[in-house]
């Protein structure tokens, strides 16, 4: 076989090599976020019966994961130190609702980069739902549309927010005020004691001319 033809034959293994180690890539992070969205529509679920099941406020619904299992890029939490864990317990602590987006989610306990995966997470230093006090909810502005946080954007004032604990109590919030801040102001605007009232403050990432921001929104309790 002359040279030239074992070049050629060479030249188009290795182009077909190549051109499958592309497709792989660009359809690899689609597959994962359509996984996610699958296991995040299948916990809301498992806790929502958790929640039909009757049990105590301080009860949650568990779920272990390994920690590699369906990652997001840049998804260092935005408060608290990350999980390193090989195995990660994730704590389901009750469910959120936003009908103004389609919004319908679990919220684990804590900002831990796998709860935050599956859902949103209610930083564990912030009131409790029902609770005077400001409870604090984050969740990630994923790329796909619907996915977690990344209508929160479309919420304006007056819109409602409820949120259900493990006992079944839903807690219905009127939004007041959304606002884009840096990441800094958003995490001065969390340690705010807002004792006398019960208060809702959730948080996603938003992108702006000036660069990655948060969008902050804020509800009262009725």
């Amino acid at each position: 076989m002359k040279s030239s033809t074992v070049m050629t034959i060479f030249g188009c293994v290795i182009a077909a090599i190549l051109a499958a180690i592309g497709i792989e890539l660009v359809t690899r992070q689609g597959r994962i976020e359509n996984k996610r969205e699958f296991v995040v529509e299948n916990l809301t679920d498992q806790i929502e019966q958790f929640i039909a099941e009757g049990h105590e406020p301080t009860e949650y619904f568990t779920f272990t994961v390994h920690k590699s299992e369906l990652p997001i890029a840049g998804e260092d939490p935005e408060i608290g130190e990350p999980e390193y864990d090989e195995e990660i317990t994730v704590y389901g602590m009750g469910l959120l609702e936003i009908p103004k987006i389609n919004a319908r989610l679990m919220i684990s306990e804590g900002l831990g980069n796998t709860a935050l995966r599956y859902g949103v997470g209610h930083y564990s230093e912030s009131a409790r739902p029902g609770q005077a006090g400001n409870c604090a909810i984050l969740g990630h502005h994923m790329k796909a549309y619907g996915s977690i946080f990344n209508r929160l954007e479309e919420v304006s004032a007056g819109d409602k927010i409820y949120i259900t604990d493990t006992a079944g109590n839903k807690y219905t919030y009127v939004v007041y005020d959304t606002e884009v801040m840096w990441a800094d102001d958003m995490v001065e605007r969390l340690s705010i004691d807002r004792s006398d009232s019960a208060m809702l403050t959730l948080v996603t990432c938003c992108y702006t001319s000036e660069g990655k921001k948060r969008f902050v929104v804020s509800a009262y309790i009725l």
